[in-house]
């Protein structure tokens, strides 16, 4: 069971995509998309007060598919309920964060290096305070249709990013007064776009 901000979900109501992975094999994305590691990405000023927060990778070297959707959907949810929005904070849960912040700490969870984007920056350094516009025009992350959305992928409205955990159901920072919520996935229209950081056509490594 999934747990955050006194809320919960059944796994198996989540529609996280079933596949036959074996264990012996890890998921990896094919270049030049961005790589799933079982190491954490490296930020400036780590630990250095509260911008300098990174979540740690929750990734085994030989993680399937699943294990990656379902990192990134614990760690948004252990937002839920009890982190405040927060204009450009990309910071623990009880801290705050901002829609793109919180995706930010979800892809972490993978050990996503995202660079130049990461959470120290995200504050502390002009011209990074829009990261929702750029993952939606990043091409390193996979666009797929509305209708092709899968657990994990990134829907895209104006200004504003959030996870889809399937279900039609999305985790958010959705402003000041609301926080981080689990919401419809058509909370916030027009639908942009959907986003995928990790292909469905895995490459495995023996």
């Amino acid at each position: 069971m999934w747990q955050g901000g006194g809320c919960s979900w059944q796994h198996d109501k989540l529609c996280v995509h079933q596949l036959a992975e074996s264990a012996l094999h890890r998921f990896q994305n094919p270049w030049p998309y961005y790589q799933v590691s079982n190491k954490s990405m490296s930020i400036p000023h780590l630990g250095q007060g509260i911008f300098g927060y990174r979540t740690e990778s929750k990734t085994p070297y030989n993680a399937t598919r699943n294990q990656c959707v379902n990192a990134i959907v614990t760690t948004a949810m252990s937002y839920v309920g009890n982190t405040p929005y927060v204009r450009d904070y990309s910071c623990a849960p009880c801290v705050g964060v901002d829609c793109s912040g919180l995706v930010m700490q979800a892809l972490c969870a993978m050990g996503m290096d995202l660079s130049p984007m990461n959470p120290w920056d995200h504050y502390y350094t002009p011209g990074h305070d829009h990261y929702a516009n750029d993952i939606r025009n990043n091409d390193r992350f996979t666009h797929v249709s509305f209708e092709s959305r899968r657990p994990g992928d990134l829907i895209m409205t104006n200004g504003h990013v959030s996870i889809y955990i399937g279900g039609d159901r999305i985790i958010e920072a959705n402003s000041p007064a609301v926080g981080v919520r689990v919401a419809s996935v058509y909370a916030s229209t027009p639908i942009l776009a959907v986003v995928r950081p990790f292909q469905w056509a895995l490459i495995r490594f023996s």
